[in-house]
């Protein structure tokens, strides 16, 4: 016979979970970021269930989480504090129904990416400024120069200049703007790192000072 007092269930549908936010502590890189951050925080979400029991609902999650992301610290507060921006925050995938994700290796910098493409336009016009210069220099060996001439050469000048002009500013910003945003990323995780470690050793002063305070309570 079935005990009319006792009143347990579980229930589980496809729509229910529980999301976590962890702090973890350790050295690695991340997507989107271009610092090497110290410590960060991990998005979990579970699969759960409804479970009632004694007069009241629990929810329980499963173990493995079905998705796992990590965000450097900058990355998490900018999550936090940029709602309804763009297509959302970088993050780095850790691991989708149980499965670990491939590590992810070392990437260049932001800076590094610019100053590369900087460097390689600069070795394409250095290029052309010699083929030109080359042509001028033949051009300039004749006896006499016509006004096809001058007008070839008055536009291969203008033309390097236009290209000096145009490129050179332009990328000049462009890094400053990236060393600002790598500057801002690594001051944003200098801080987190503090203010956790900062957190953490008032947690055990508190811990270690439990019984004491209790007892002057």
């Amino acid at each position: 016979m079935s005990d009319p007092f006792k009143d347990q269930t579980t229930e589980e549908h496809p729509s229910f979970c529980t999301v976590q936010f962890s702090r973890i502590s350790g050295t690695r890189r991340f997507f989107g970021s271009s610092v090497t951050s110290h410590s960060w925080v991990a998005l979990r979400v579970h699969k759960a269930k409804l479970h009632h029991d004694l007069a009241r609902d629990w929810v329980h999650g499963k173990c493995n989480p079905m998705i796992e992301v990590y965000l450097s610290s900058a990355q998490f507060a900018e999550l936090l504090t940029t709602m309804n921006h763009g297509s959302g925050v970088p993050g780095t995938l850790q691991s989708v129904d149980g499965k670990q994700i491939e590590q992810l290796e070392d990437i260049k910098s932001e800076t590094t990416r610019v100053k590369e493409h900087f460097a390689k336009i600069m070795k394409v016009r250095a290029s052309e400024m010699k083929d030109r210069t080359d042509v001028i220099r033949e051009l300039l060996k004749k006896p006499s120069i016509g006004k096809a001439d001058r007008e070839q050469i008055a536009d291969f000048v203008s033309t390097l200049l236009a290209q000096f002009s145009d490129s050179m500013p332009f990328y000049l910003d462009q890094f400053d703007e990236a060393a600002q945003r790598v500057s801002a990323q690594a001051k944003a995780e200098v801080d987190a790192f503090i203010t956790h470690a900062v957190a953490t050793a008032g947690l055990e002063v508190l811990r270690a000072k439990a019984p004491e305070l209790a007892h002057e309570g």
